[in-house]
């Protein structure tokens, strides 16, 4: 029998055992990979404490009368610094004036990652060399409602001659991250990101390109620059890149192969035998959803809102009838009790979604219009494909929400029907009533 010198023996077996604890470990890795980790609910951050009594949330603020805290640390200082209180939108200094684009409705998510919203909002600086073109104020709000800058943006600051001065065309918040459209006219046009780096914002990406883009709803992660609410924008996700773009914008090719946002335009009507005070009552509270909803796994309060719910935002956590789950958070922008409700969704969806009660002879109905746009890479690229499997994935959802919400009230439904509008026909990516 062979005989190892003395050790020898002991470093093959430690070898051996070595081997064996990563071939295990790349099972474990493959499995993973081709069937998706044990499903848990995502992280979120903490909740934000709640607001003192009597202070509104930041999506409420009056921006035309604000005081707000312009620090003179904040990236090298604003054209104005210290507290300034805006009168009409206007504040001003011996040296300078700044004014917020009011006509512009501010734009709102969590870019610190400390679960509250920021404020995005248009202002444009007058000086002794004249008024610059539009900057982007970013503004949070401290526990006791105190209004504070945190950081600006300049749009156009080193773009290429064929884009400087160009208008803003859309701004949206996604995931943490600010995205930021500048277009051209005739295009090209140019899209960066921007991301907290715990003090700052910091430009994550620009890309450039000359090729217009299918519309996209207004909804909270997307505005457009001198329209009213409800208006049309291109999507911000990167279409196709030439060499040319490639090297202006030094992206990396990874980059190149991020697919653009898919836009659906979903609207269910249902009709209940209920009185419309009933059924409002319902709507206006997400929170009692996941007792007769079996798709909804979970809503959390994010910010409670006012008495009337405007400003009330949550967070919703889906399962649905194909294998892939959802979460996203809705606010509640405007409201008319007991006829209208319309939100905005920001998260792996984002757009716009409005519910509209009406009674008649005893019978309610409800209509539902959910204009999103998907945000995960991966619906993104099997939507051209996929788009009619996630569209009947919505209606088997919403057809639950309807008889769900009958069994909840005791009364009897009395028709529910779901209609997928389709890209290219009239109405597409429009509330009703829009034109």
């Amino acid at each position: 029998m062979h005989r190892y010198p003395p050790g020898v023996l002991t470093r093959k077996i430690a070898l051996l055992a070595s081997i064996g604890v990563v071939a295990v470990a790349a099972v474990v890795a493959v499995a993973l990979s081709r069937h998706g980790a044990p499903e848990t609910a995502p992280p979120r951050p903490a909740a934000a404490s709640a607001a003192p009594t009597g202070t509104a949330p930041i999506s409420a603020v009056d921006w035309k009368s604000a005081t707000v805290q312009f620090p003179a640390s904040v990236n090298g200082g604003y054209c104005v610094q210290g507290s300034m209180t805006f009168r009409d939108g206007v504040a001003s200094t011996d040296a300078n004036t700044v004014r917020l684009l009011i006509e512009q409705p501010p734009v709102y998510g969590d870019l610190t990652g400390d679960g509250k919203p920021e404020a995005v909002l248009f202002a444009a600086c007058t000086g002794s060399e004249g008024t610059s073109h539009p900057d982007l104020l970013i503004v949070s709000q401290a526990p006791d409602g105190a209004l504070r800058q945190i950081d600006f943006v300049d749009p156009n600051a080193g773009l290429l001659e064929a884009l400087s001065g160009a208008r803003v065309t859309s701004v949206t918040i996604a995931s943490g991250t600010l995205v930021v459209v500048v277009g051209g006219t005739p295009p090209p046009s140019a899209t960066t990101t921007y991301q907290w780096n715990g003090s700052a914002l910091r430009q994550t990406r620009r890309t450039r390109e000359g090729i217009a883009a299918r519309p996209l709803p207004v909804g909270p992660d997307v505005l457009v620059a001198g329209c009213p609410h409800g208006g049309i924008v291109r999507p911000v996700g990167p279409p196709s890149f030439t060499t040319a773009d490639r090297k202006l914008s030094g992206i990396s090719w990874g980059a190149m192969w991020r697919p653009r946002m898919a836009l659906f335009h979903f609207r269910t009507e249902m009709q209940l035998a209920a009185s419309d005070e009933r059924v409002w009552k319902v709507l206006v509270d997400p929170t009692s959803w996941p007792d007769w909803w079996r798709w909804l796994r979970r809503v959390t309060v994010i910010a409670p809102g006012r008495a009337d719910v405007l400003g009330a935002a949550y967070h919703f956590e889906f399962r649905t009838a194909l294998p892939y789950t959802l979460t996203f958070d809705s606010e509640t922008v405007r409201i008319a009790p007991p006829s209208l409700l319309e939100s905005r969704a920001t998260g792996e969806l984002a757009g716009t979604g409005l519910w509209e009660v009406a009674e008649r002879d005893g019978v309610t109905m409800v209509r539902y219009t959910w204009i999103v746009a998907t945000t995960r890479w991966w619906m993104n690229l099997l939507a051209p494909v996929a788009r009619p499997a996630f569209s009947w994935n919505h209606g088997v959802l919403m057809r639950d929400f309807a008889a769900g919400l009958a069994r909840h009230l005791g009364v009897r439904l009395v028709s529910v029907e779901h209609r997928t509008v389709k890209p290219g026909s009239p109405g597409f990516g429009q509330l009703p009533g829009q034109s």
